[in-house]
């Protein structure tokens, strides 16, 4: 009924259930107004919308808190927490942002079962990269983004972007990232054409790199990289506008800062890449699928 209807179920429960029955009477749970801060004292909901409507009103693209606005409250109450000192829950969070008209619309997902592969277990740097190629428009042309990213830590570790994407630039962009990175073990890609070329293959051999080729029409061979393109597409392009090559350049480096730097991510304990770079215990083998 409900779903014919078009209510959300979690509307009906909450009016069935609007707050807590003691012996008869009904109790709504009250806001107490504060979080506690790690100083020792508390920080009061004012000065945490403030806080809120100082970071939605971020209107520089060149700027990498330009994006902390279209976080979701989990993801931003972790950076409140790491760079405020504030403790707020994210249920809490979200509350004020909604009082505040600081939320986005919601996108319906399509559920997928989600299959995880013990066949490798990614225990350190450099030991997987996946790398793929996406495309963005400009109010010019259509511009080719390959991006290479080590699956232990989530870093987007190299980045090429050019109106066209061919075998050399993708060896070009391995030689460099080897020397400022290190050599891969592994290298897991789909099956595009800049990948399977025989150049490509000689460069991989002579470099003792061992090449994964992704299965055909699975993106989920290639996870990591793809969940990149998701949050790129989402936080990235949907939020802003390129007039040409140049001006997208710009702006995906502020976003890769901010991405590696800032943003939190839920598979690593919510550190970014680059604290989860320099913390290095407590994380769970990655098991990636063949």
């Amino acid at each position: 009924m409900l779903k014919v209807l078009g209510i959300p179920s979690s509307s009906y429960y909450r009016t069935r259930n609007p707050g807590f029955i003691i012996a008869g009477e009904i109790y709504k749970r009250k806001n107490r107004g504060y979080s506690f801060n790690d100083f020792g004292g508390t920080t009061d909901d004012e000065e945490l919308e403030k806080l809120l409507i100082y970071i939605s009103n971020a209107d520089s693209q060149l700027e990498e808190i330009y994006y902390l606005k279209f976080l979701g409250s989990k993801k931003l109450s972790r950076y409140i927490l790491t760079y405020y000192g504030i403790r707020v829950n994210h249920k809490k969070l979200h509350r004020i942002r909604k009082k505040l008209g600081l939320v986005g619309k919601y996108k319906k997902r399509d559920k997928h079962p989600v299959r995880r592969s013990s066949s490798m277990k990614v225990t350190e740097k450099n030991q997987l990269w996946e790398a793929d190629i996406t495309f963005v428009k400009t109010r010019e042309e259509l511009v080719a983004i390959l991006t290479v990213l080590d699956v232990y830590d989530r870093n987007v570790v190299g980045t090429y972007v050019g109106t066209s994407c061919k075998k050399e630039d993708f060896i070009e962009l391995i030689k460099l990232l080897i020397e400022r990175r290190g050599r891969p073990q592994f290298i897991r890609t789909d099956n595009g054409s800049q990948f399977r070329a025989i150049n490509t293959g000689i460069f991989m051999n002579e470099e003792e790199i061992a090449h994964e080729f992704g299965m055909k029409r699975n993106p989920n061979s290639q996870a990591y990289i793809e969940s990149f393109f998701s949050s790129l597409k989402r936080e990235f392009v949907e939020n802003n506008e390129f007039l040409n090559l140049n001006d997208l350049c710009k702006k995906f480096n502020v976003y890769l800062g901010f991405y590696n730097k800032l943003r939190p991510h839920g598979s690593l304990n919510y550190n970014s890449p680059i604290d989860f770079s320099q913390i290095q215990s407590n994380f769970e083998e990655v098991l990636v699928k063949p």
